[in-house]
């Protein structure tokens, strides 16, 4: 299958490494390839979900975890306030069209879930997953009936398309 091609070099690269510096290498993937590969190596192991591996990392912090979680839902408000405070700063772009992105307006965050990635003495850091419904005006070009000039290298009749989408 030529789509499993660079999942094995990438898999050979990495069991190189591991067995030249003598450490042990976590795998986070459902594949059954990734799965089934790892299963044939002492220095390979296999986790299905990030969550599992952060898990054994932070067992020694797992009543705190427990409490920080517990405090992290109750917060989701305030965490779905700050994500639509600055939503509109993260940048957006239209794809396969040349134009404009602008007036970016937050209708409802939702947080879905969250995943506790760093504990320190100081701090705690997460990674929150949230459904986004915006609305925001787009302009671009539209070449549909526009001809294209070859000798001066410039396109007639290019009319500019703009629109308020919501998503």
């Amino acid at each position: 299958n030529k789509y499993e091609f660079p999942d094995a070099f990438i898999l050979e690269g990495l069991t190189a490494w591991a067995e030249q510096n003598n450490q042990k290498i976590y795998v986070v993937s459902e594949d059954d390839g990734f799965v089934n590969y790892c299963s044939e190596k002492s220095n390979m192991l296999s986790i299905h979900q990030l969550r599992e591996l952060l898990a054994l990392f932070y067992h020694d912090y797992e009543p705190t975890a427990d409490h920080l979680n517990t405090v992290i839902k109750q917060n989701y408000k305030d965490i779905s306030n700050r994500i639509a405070k600055d939503f509109s700063q993260f940048g957006f772009i239209l794809i396969d069209e040349n134009g404009d992105v602008e007036d970016i307006n937050v209708k409802q965050v939702e947080v879905l879930d969250h995943d506790i990635i760093r504990i320190s003495s100081r701090e705690t850091s997460i990674v929150a997953v949230a459904q986004v419904k915006y609305s925001a005006f787009i302009s671009y070009d539209d070449y549909s009936y526009a001809t294209y000039d070859r000798e001066d290298d410039v396109y007639y009749n290019v009319e500019r398309e703009e629109m308020e989408i919501t998503r």
